[in-house]
């Protein structure tokens, strides 16, 4: 029974890391802003993106902000994943992947003071299929996710 007790005990541990969005392989970044283009001018689900058998969707409201995304497998739309939102002061989680890109982002000031909001330069939608994550990084003036909802992965 003593040796029951301190497996458990490593086994809730090794969870608790599991869960930590900055573990594991690198994340792919995207711009979700290129991503969803000209659709932020309509209100709706847009599809902006399909990746590891699955189409990933913005939600825009009326005034062109992204309020959430979702994302389903390509043959089931039952199957659906839910993106868990994070925050970043640094602009190299925002930079995109292609090393081809002149892509030049900028600090976006809100003039909101609640929870610091001007610290925070991107919001990102973090999707998980397989073992690779995924993100899709918005200016936080684009986005209608509440700060204190998203994860801090600035240090990550």
């Amino acid at each position: 029974m003593s040796r029951v007790v301190p497996f458990f005990v490593a086994l809730a541990m090794l969870a608790c890391v599991s869960a930590i969005p900055c573990r594991g392989a690198d994340p792919v970044h995207h711009d979700g802003q290129a991503k969803v283009g000209d659709k932020l001018n309509t209100k709706g689900v847009h599809h902006i993106d399909s990746v590891a058998d699955h189409k990933v969707h913005a939600h825009v409201d009326k005034n062109g902000k992204i309020e959430d995304m979702s994302a389903h497998h390509k043959d089931d739309k039952t199957k659906r994943v839910a993106p868990k939102y994070v925050k970043t002061t640094r602009q190299k989680h925002a930079l995109l992947n292609d090393k081809k890109s002149s892509e030049v982002y900028a600090f976006v000031s809100t003039g909101v003071v609640e929870e610091r909001y001007d610290d925070f330069v991107f919001i990102g939608f973090m999707f998980t299929f397989g073992n690779q994550v995924f993100i899709y990084w918005f200016p936080v003036n684009l986005v209608t996710i509440k700060l204190n909802v998203c994860i801090d992965v600035t240090n990550c």
